[in-house]
């Protein structure tokens, strides 16, 4: 049975598993040593595996204003902590403020980006993503033994591309902002293609 295999991607050597060979984006994460005692520190790499330039999430910023990744754990497998760069689709439940988007980084074919991000526990829940309500769940680190990463893929899209350029102060999008440019077009969150690392162990 094959488990996994070695890929070369713009002088990025990364192993990826058979089920990842079919995602748009090869997205490996990989513990930093840090001095901090409780503090554990993480690089995500993300490389683009498609013939055509894609969109990645970057800076991402949450509900309340907060920037970072949005931290949260597999609804499959609870013992996984998923760290993700993505959008998600609208709550449920009404909200009075919402801030939660990201910046889009161009991504080339075969080209790479990598993002750093610390973790420490007690750790709590972000929005997004949203879940069934408002309260937030808090992660203790005995109940988790894995990570992940998770990286929303937007292609690139004509109608995408005129929006980013008339961005010239650097704003974000959000999970709603059009990718067409039409009025019955998709949203970001229906277009994008997400793509995961392998589950790490926590240290």
């Amino acid at each position: 049975m094959i488990i996994g295999f070695l890929a070369w991607y713009g002088g990025v050597v990364m192993v990826l598993s058979a089920g990842q060979n079919d995602l748009p984006a090869a997205v490996s994460i990989q513990e930093i040593p840090t001095q901090v005692a409780g503090e554990l520190e993480y690089e995500v790499i993300v490389v683009n595996r498609t013939s055509e330039p894609v969109y990645v999430p970057t800076n991402t910023y949450r509900t309340n204003g907060s920037t970072g990744p949005y931290f949260s754990v597999r609804e499959d497998d609870m013992t996984v902590l998923l760290v993700a760069w993505r959008f998600y689709s609208p709550p449920k439940f009404m909200m009075i403020i919402e801030r939660a988007g990201a910046q889009l980084k161009l991504l080339p074919p075969n080209e790479s980006t990598s993002m750093r991000f610390k973790v420490s526990f007690p750790l709590v829940e972000t929005m997004p993503p949203y879940g069934d309500g408002h309260r937030r769940k808090v992660f203790d680190r005995a109940a988790l033994r894995k990570i992940q990463a998770e990286i929303g893929v937007v292609p690139m899209i004509e109608g995408l591309q005129q929006m980013i350029r008339s961005k010239q102060d650097g704003s974000g999008f959000h999970a709603l902002s059009p990718a067409e440019n039409t009025e019955s077009g998709k949203r970001i969150y229906e277009v994008q293609q997400l793509s995961y690392s392998e589950q790490v162990e926590l240290r």
